[in-house]
């Protein structure tokens, strides 16, 4: 459905930002977007 891949989607996206962010600025990140 399209609410799950929405979903699918956000998480995808934040885990490749994470990728590319090193350690603390990573975690901060992933935080403040679950919240």
């Amino acid at each position: 459905s399209k609410d799950r891949l929405t979903q699918y989607l956000r998480a995808f996206q934040l885990r490749r930002e994470l990728y590319r962010k090193p350690g603390r600025k990573a975690l901060k990140h992933a935080v403040k977007a679950t919240l």
